[in-house]
C-alpha cells in the first residue's frame, strides 16, 4: 500500500470552469512544481478535472481532485505546506484560482486492485460512507450496473482508505466517507468519452441508493509527473 493525498478543489467564483481548468494546468503547475519544490515531497502528481459541470443533468461540489503519492507517512504530510517556498509561491497562487475555504484534503492508504497502464484515463470516483472494503465480486457487480461500454474499457481499480482529513490550511474537517474507489477507463476519442460518461451517469440515480456508495464524480486524468 502507498500513502496518497487527494485535494478536492473548488474553483474561485470569479472563474468559469474552463478558466479554472486552464489556470490549474499551466500557471499553477509552474508555481507548484517549478517554484514550490513539490517533487521533493511527492512521487507523483495527477490532476483530475471533474466533468460534472459539463453535463446538464448532474452537478458536483468540487471542480478538481489533485492526486499525489507522498514520500512520507501521514504524521509528516504537513511538511510541504511548511516549506518557505510553499508560502512564497504556492499559497498566494492557490488564492488566485481556488475558493480555498471550500477545498478539502484527504490522506489515504491506497490499494491497487487492478494496476493502471500508462496513458490518460477517464475516471469514476465512488465515495463510500460504509463498507470500505470492496472485493472483486463487488467490483464486478458495480461494473454491471455502470453499463457495458464502461465495463469493457476498464483499465484500473484502486481503493483509497481514508486516514486523515483537513481543510486546505491543515485544520480538521468533517469528511463522511471512509473510502474512495477509483475506476479508470481509457477513452481514445471524443465520441467514446461521451459514451463512457453517459453510461456512468445513466446508472447514478440507482447506485445512489446503495448504502456503501453515496457520491460519484467523473473526471479526466491529467498526469503532471
Amino acid at each position: 500500500m502507498t500513502i496518497s493525498k487527494l485535494s478536492f478543489l473548488k474553483r474561485s467564483p470569479s472563474l468559469s470552469a474552463d478558466e479554472f481548468s486552464s489556470y490549474w494546468r499551466v500557471p499553477h503547475v509552474r508555481a507548484l512544481v517549478e517554484e514550490g519544490g513539490h517533487r521533493e515531497y511527492n512521487r507523483s502528481y495527477v490532476q483530475n478535472l471533474i466533468l460534472e459541470h459539463r453535463l446538464e443533468s448532474t452537478s458536483s461540489v468540487f471542480d478538481g481532485i489533485a492526486q499525489m503519492e507522498i514520500r512520507e507517512d501521514v504524521p509528516s504530510t504537513r511538511r510541504f505546506q511548511e516549506d518557505p517556498r510553499y508560502m512564497r509561491s504556492v499559497r498566494p497562487d492557490e488564492e488566485k484560482f481556488l475558493d480555498v475555504g471550500q477545498c478539502r484534503v484527504v490522506y489515504c492508504t491506497s490499494e491497487a486492485v487492478v494496476d493502471a497502464p500508462a496513458g490518460a484515463h477517464f475516471k469514476l470516483f465512488c465515495m463510500h460512507a460504509a463498507d470500505p472494503q470492496m472485493t472483486r465480486a463487488d467490483l464486478a457487480n458495480l461494473l454491471q450496473e455502470i453499463g457495458g461500454s464502461a465495463r469493457a474499457g476498464m483499465t484500473h481499480h484502486v481503493v483509497d482508505h481514508t486516514k486523515l482529513t483537513s481543510m486546505s490550511d491543515g485544520s480538521p474537517a468533517r469528511w463522511p466517507y471512509t473510502a474512495i474507489t477509483e475506476i479508470g477507463v481509457v477513452a481514445s476519442t471524443t465520441t467514446s468519452q461521451l459514451k463512457w460518461v453517459s453510461a456512468l451517469h445513466a446508472s447514478i440515480s440507482e447506485m445512489r441508493s446503495r448504502p456503501d456508495a453515496l457520491e460519484f464524480m467523473t473526471a479526466l486524468e491529467r498526469v503532471i509527473y
